[in-house]
């Protein structure tokens, strides 16, 4: 069941890219008629999906099936967000924050490695070393400023001792 996590979390992934910030240029322009398509192409593709491979696959299939209907869904409503509102891509913030989580991921898979059983305390260990490697990849490559806006308020605490 564990296996199905990565799947399951990459396809949320894009369904959470597609949710906050892609289908917001159908609404900035008026134009709900895209996000009906476009939900309704992705259910389709879903139910479809879902047929062909959970019988074949069981809960495999199902997650494949979900990482690919909302991979789709995503290719289609960056289609139809050109057409609709042009969204702002920065590809530089956006590599920023996918190598801090790959780094969480590879943090992830060696905790999980090192660690015995299912219990509280590996998911307590699991948990604090993915979120450790997150913090400090996102802090080296300054994802969302976090490194600047720590630093200014390192400088600005250190001032306030110094009586500066």
């Amino acid at each position: 069941m564990s296996a199905l996590l990565p799947t399951l979390v990459l396809a949320r992934f894009f369904g959470i890219a597609n949710q906050f910030y892609v289908q917001i240029s159908f609404q900035l322009a008026e134009r709900p008629f895209m996000l009906a398509a476009q939900s309704f192409l992705t259910l389709v593709v879903s139910v479809a999906l879902m047929f062909a491979l959970v019988a074949g696959y069981g809960l495999n299939g199902a997650a494949l099936a979900t990482l690919a209907t909302e991979a789709i869904g995503l290719v289609v409503a960056l289609v139809l967000m050109h057409r609709a509102h042009p969204v702002p891509f920065d590809v530089n913030r956006l590599a920023g924050v996918a190598a801090s989580a790959a780094a969480m991921a590879a943090a992830i898979l060696v905790a999980r490695s090192q660690v015995d059983g299912t219990g509280l305390v590996a998911l307590i260990i699991v948990s604090l070393a993915g979120g450790f490697a997150y913090a400090a990849a996102a802090w080296l490559l300054n994802v969302a400023n976090v490194r600047t806006l720590s630093l200014r308020v390192l400088r600005t605490f250190n001032r306030k001792a110094l009586g500066v």
